[in-house]
């Protein structure tokens, strides 16, 4: 008898464990590259101090239903046909159910939940960050542009409900998290480091003029990777050189790139005309994710444009950014 209740009590324990685990803080590590378009809410967009943070913790738990958040250190403005890529140290895995939750700032007009006021965004994952697979999504132009049932497979549909943990997904009207929730199985991919949001300026008409920018509050992993996996810890499998972040940028700047195997890696800097203004680095480094941070005041820059290139015996890539003064 004492044996079986050891067997039962570790069994609660593991069973608790598990439990507590899977209700973690699952939310994006970093923001790999961004993009804002005209019409942005000042002070929301590229003039946010509280970027990236804004956009890499949880939802606003103050936001409600008919009461959206609406403070620029929760929320990133995109303006019209902007876009952001965050990436999950831990990758968001397919398991049963939805995978992962967009929650921007929608609300029901006048808390009618057959009315909401919808800044729709669409959804794109990889598992490398250079293939993207976008989520299908419909939208019935019979149903009024107000109607929640107008849009399908799209965030910013969907208000928060920021009583209620971001890890149980649902409609806030039972109670639920609310945001808009995605299943990777429907692009066919076991998992997935990277999300990207556009909003959906010429995509979609959910408003026009007064639905022009998706706001990103925040994004949700519902089933996530332990770091111990071989998911998690697997190298890439490609050389690959990321956008700079932030750009255009002023001060600072932060490379990302990954390395299938160990190589002697080169990052110069050049100037718009292609002359060289600096090698930043030479040297063996090991495979993996690694970053390099480039300050503005190490090499006098003006402003202007720029290019950086990352090359190894085998692998050469560059891409271009903008330094304001």
């Amino acid at each position: 008898m004492k044996k079986q209740w050891v067997q039962r009590g570790a069994a609660l324990c593991l069973a608790l464990c598990l439990c507590v685990c899977s209700l973690r803080a699952q939310f994006a590590d970093s923001v790999v590259s961004v993009s804002f378009g005209p019409n942005f809410n000042v002070g929301f967009g590229p003039d946010n101090p509280n970027f990236p943070q804004c956009v890499l913790g949880p939802p606003d738990s103050t936001a409600r239903p008919c009461a959206p958040a609406f403070s620029p250190t929760q929320l990133l403005s995109l303006g019209s046909g902007g876009s952001i890529t965050l990436y999950f140290r831990r990758p968001i895995v397919n398991l049963s159910g939805v995978d992962f939750t967009v929650f921007e700032n929608p609300f029901y007009l006048g808390c009618d939940t057959n009315r909401v006021f919808a800044e729709t965004g669409i959804v794109s994952v990889s598992k490398d960050g250079i293939t993207y697979f976008e989520f299908p999504f419909q939208v019935i132009d019979s149903l009024p542009i107000n109607s929640p049932l107008r849009y399908r497979g799209l965030a910013g549909v969907t208000p928060t409900n920021g009583a209620v943990s971001p890890l149980l997904p649902g409609s806030p009207s039972q109670g639920r998290s609310g945001g808009d929730s995605f299943d990777l199985a429907v692009v066919g991919l076991d998992t997935a480091y990277f999300v990207r949001i556009t909003d959906s300026e010429g995509r979609v008409n959910d408003g026009g003029a007064f639905a022009a920018s998706f706001d990103l509050d925040a994004v949700v992993a519902i089933h996530q990777a332990a770091l111990s996996t071989p998911q998690a810890s697997e190298k890439p499998s490609a050389f690959t050189l990321f956008q700079n972040y932030p750009n255009p940028f002023n001060p600072t700047t932060i490379f990302t790139y990954e390395l299938s195997k160990p190589s002697n890696i080169t990052l110069e800097l050049f100037d718009a005309q292609g002359k060289k203004v600096a090698t930043l680095f030479s040297q063996w480094q090991s495979a993996g994710r690694h970053t390099y941070t480039l300050s503005a005041s190490q090499f006098s820059l003006a402003s202007g444009v720029y290019f950086y290139r990352l090359s190894t015996p085998e692998f050469s890539q560059t891409k271009s950014m903008l330094y304001i003064k």
